[in-house]
């Protein structure tokens, strides 16, 4: 019972860090795009 219960904490944990690091990467996608578009915004409308 203990090593089921901890193997199934293991694979939970692993999950979870998956999503993180997908989430992480979504969120730095999505930062660089905006960053890409205010800059590019400024600078065209900069004389």
């Amino acid at each position: 019972m203990f090593g089921l219960k901890q193997m199934r904490k293991k694979i939970e944990n692993g999950i979870q860090t998956v999503f993180n690091r997908k989430r992480i990467e979504m969120e730095r996608r999505i930062l660089k795009s905006i960053i890409i578009t205010t800059s590019g915004f400024i600078f065209t409308w900069t004389p």
